[in-house]
């Protein structure tokens, strides 16, 4: 699978300049790799590896408008061309003018059938458009002609598990030991296989996001069912959350030396050992509970009839953040609903966006009582209502059986599968999506008209 990093050496008389042009694309010294491909090209202008290889230095430096040139330039001179088709599609990609990169990646399956990459990033595109089925079919055809790619079985499995087929969505959800970037694990002690523990212990461990883990320690109290001991594994801020679901035996913080245990496995990967499907998911709430130890308070007006939580940000550290977040800035048409108290739930830096408000708002921070999620139980306990982005405390609300609103881009993460605004992993949640991309303010009003309809029934009450 040729990409836009790649190239070989094309033979031809400037062939020691080739050679460290190539190794400068290589090791990323792209000014210097732009340098030496300019010069093969003054001294051989119908190179077309070398204009193709300039287009790649170019894009790398995000010159977007010179590595068009250059691909195009490839293409006139060898119509045949694919990798250029392919990277001239790439170079649209990332400037999100979709309409044009699908044109040169579907060119680019035209001019060479044989090769994946096309087929990935045209679906891609295609699943950022919400058009899933298109998209499957792409990553299909990719799978086919590449069948040890992780990365396209792992997409797969998000379209799959969005769509409801969890049968093989979850199969190929284990693919994802096998991405580039995963943090295998590496135990003696076998994985469990889902047989009767007849009283061994077993270790469940993180692997994910603190909302992730949240949602599936639903699944410790099926593995105590199968006689089984159950130890977790997970990050600090969840220790004393994690500690009031009595099934639980042993809490043990990452990076602390683990004790001993018969068998393990990751938190995501009991769905598939236990044969969940979107209508047998344990969904039984509340299954966590503030613990007795926080003393987290709440100022409240005496004219106030709900009390709402928000939450704008999930961790910036996401590639995908700025899809499911927003400025804290869009709530404030929210603030103008009489007899409703607001409190921020945010945590870390998009918290210092509340300076930028106005003083006089209904809007009390809590972030400074609020040092792990136990104590984020505790604010929420005292809630009405919590109105969040996709994050760890929609899963904290709907894990505490607390009301929560949960407000999603247009292509929502896998787990709230398509147009449902309900869901079946939290019974108190409801969804609020987006009608097109990017649409933050038709949530917003959507979710404006909703809370006056539900301070109406307070006050009624």
């Amino acid at each position: 699978m040729e990409n836009v990093t790649a190239a070989a050496n094309s033979g031809n008389s400037c062939e020691t300049l080739d050679e460290a042009a190539l190794q400068c694309l290589k090791t990323g010294d792209v000014q210097r790799a732009e340098q030496l491909y300019r010069q093969i090209l003054k001294r051989s202008p119908d190179d077309v590896l070398a204009w193709k290889n300039l287009g790649n230095a170019l894009l790398k430096q995000a010159r977007f408008a010179e590595a068009i040139t250059c691909y195009q330039q490839a293409l006139t001179l060898d119509p045949t061309y694919a990798v250029a088709s392919y990277n001239l599609g790439v170079v649209f990609h990332e400037q999100r003018q979709y309409t044009e990169a699908i044109v040169h990646y579907q060119h680019a399956i035209q001019l060479d059938p044989t090769d994946a990459a096309p087929h990935v990033n045209l679906a891609v595109i295609l699943e950022e458009q919400g058009r899933f089925a298109a998209s499957l079919l792409h990553y299909q055809q990719a799978a086919t002609l590449d069948p040890e790619c992780a990365e396209i079985h792992w997409n797969q499995a998000l379209i799959l598990l969005r769509q409801g087929d969890w049968q093989h969505g979850w199969e190929k959800y284990e693919w994802r030991w096998r991405l580039s970037d995963a943090r295998v694990r590496s135990f003696p002690q076998p994985r469990w296989d889902g047989t009767e523990l007849n009283g061994k212990t077993i270790l469940l461990y993180t692997e994910q996001g603190f909302g992730d883990t949240i949602q599936f320690i639903r699944y410790a109290p099926l593995v105590v069912q199968r006689d089984g001991r159950v130890i977790v594994e997970c990050p600090a801020p969840l220790l004393r959350l994690l500690g009031t679901m009595t099934e639980i035996e042993q809490l043990i913080p990452m990076g602390d030396e683990l004790p001993a245990f018969d068998v393990q496995l990751p938190l995501l990967s009991l769905p598939q050992l236990l044969d969940t499907t979107p209508t047998t998911i344990p969904a039984a709430v509340p299954y966590l509970f503030p613990p007795d130890t926080t003393d987290v308070t709440l100022k409240t007006d005496p004219n106030t009839r709900l009390k709402v939580g928000l939450v704008w940000s999930g961790k910036l550290s996401y590639e995908k953040n700025h899809y499911r977040s927003f400025s804290v800035d869009l709530f404030s048409e929210l603030f103008n609903v009489p007899g409703v108290a607001f409190y921020s739930l945010q945590k870390g830096d998009p918290e210092s966006q509340l300076t930028a408000l106005p003083s006089h708002l209904p809007l009390q921070n809590l972030s400074p009582q609020l040092q792990d999620f136990a104590d984020t139980a505790a604010a929420i306990e005292q809630l009405d209502l919590v109105i969040t982005v996709d994050t760890s405390v929609a899963h904290l609300a709907g894990a505490l059986g607390r009301p929560v609103w949960v407000l999603l881009a247009y292509v929502a993460d896998w787990r709230w599968f398509l147009d449902r605004p309900d869901s079946p992993w939290y019974p108190t949640m409801r969804l609020f999506r987006q009608a097109s991309p990017g649409d933050w303010a038709g949530v917003m009003t959507q979710v404006k008209a909703a809370l006056k309809v539900l301070r109406r029934a307070e006050y009624e009450a």
